[in-house]
């Protein structure tokens, strides 16, 4: 048994979001001075967590500074004196987000300054070895995503459908006729990624035209069961086979689970732990947990610590959260409805 990996893992993450983004986009945020309250609710749903967990890098390099006098994971930023530009811009992309993606085509030139290239990995060190937290380069693309939403997903299916084809075409072209199958260009290139995010927007389009009243109950749980089938025993699978039958089934997922508590907990810990993880896993292979438990544990016990972890951040944001809602319910009404939203982690 093999699960899906990280990559295609993230890029049907760009599905969930298309189509999340066109349900509270058409729903929700609609009306005069709904871009300002989208963008800045996204963002205080973002970076409040990612702050928390970028604070527990440095603290965790702090740590092993002291502890062994060294920086540990992040000793390259103790290894190479970089040009004043490269600092700043590592810097920033590290507090900010915006930008992480783009370190994946940049390269060190011979005075430590940056320059564009097809292959990263040929630099030494790699750029990416100054993200401290490695997995954000997909928020990085996230947040381009939101920045853009408002002006996409309104749009006609007939509009996101040329933009979904114009976005695999030029997949076709830079990785088919250009040649550049190799990693980050197949699965980490904005203009690529974005035929995903419009996949979902179409697919939400496509929700709100399904007459549900008139599908029973038990057949919504159906195209659950084949995407969790084509999750689980990923091996053997065709990627785009799974791109395609998780796309048709984002719709029923989403009418079978939208009333589901617990599907809700747990969507609300998956951001926690996916920016998490790593600090969690560097943690208990610093501690030397894993030598006296022996490797068997090893994943396990970094999804529990991670789990905690999530949870506490979670609580530790919810103020944050408690605003958000309150934001939109005392500030902001819809125009065509007349009513006012009271949205949680939206």
């Amino acid at each position: 048994m093999k699960l899906t990996g990280g990559t295609i893992a993230v890029q049907a993450f760009f599905m969930i979001s298309g189509f999340y983004m066109a349900l509270i986009l058409n729903q929700k945020y609609v009306g005069a001075g709904s871009y300002s309250l989208f963008i800045t609710n996204r963002f205080l749903k973002l970076f409040p967590i990612y702050w928390i967990v970028l604070a527990g890098v440095v603290l965790f390099g702090a740590y092993h500074w002291l502890r062994h006098g060294n920086l540990g994971v992040l000793s390259v930023w103790s290894t190479y004196a970089l040009h004043w530009t490269s600092a700043a811009y590592l810097a920033l992309t590290n507090l900010l987000i915006f930008g992480q993606d783009l370190s994946l085509f940049l390269k060190f030139t011979p005075d430590m300054g940056l320059g564009f290239t097809a292959h990263f990995a040929d630099s030494t060190p790699r750029v990416v070895q100054f993200l401290l937290i490695p997995p954000a380069w997909s928020l990085g693309i996230e947040l381009v995503f939101y920045v853009m939403a408002p002006c996409l997903v309104r749009r006609s299916a007939a509009f996101l459908g040329v933009l979904l084809t114009a976005s695999l075409i030029l997949r076709y072209v830079i990785l088919v006729r250009m040649g550049l199958a190799n990693d980050p260009w197949p699965t980490r290139f904005y203009p690529m990624e974005l035929a995903f995010f419009v996949a979902g927007a179409i697919c939400f389009k496509a929700y709100v035209a399904i007459p549900w009243p008139r599908i029973p109950k038990k057949a919504l749980s159906v195209p659950l069961l084949l995407v969790l089938a084509m999750t689980v025993f990923a091996e053997g699978v065709n990627i785009w086979a799974f791109y395609a039958c998780f796309a048709l089934a984002m719709p029923f997922v989403f009418q079978f689970t939208k009333h589901n508590a617990f599907d809700r907990k747990i969507g609300d810990l998956s951001y926690p732990m996916y920016i998490s993880h790593l600090l969690a896993l560097w943690t208990l292979s610093a501690s030397g947990i894993f030598d006296r438990l022996g490797g068997d544990y090893r994943g396990l016990l970094t999804v529990v610590c991670t789990a905690v972890v999530s949870i506490g951040l979670l609580w530790v944001s919810r103020p944050i959260e408690n605003w958000r809602s309150r934001r939109v319910a005392e500030g902001y009404s819809s125009p065509h409805t007349g009513q006012q939203y009271l949205p949680r982690g939206s």
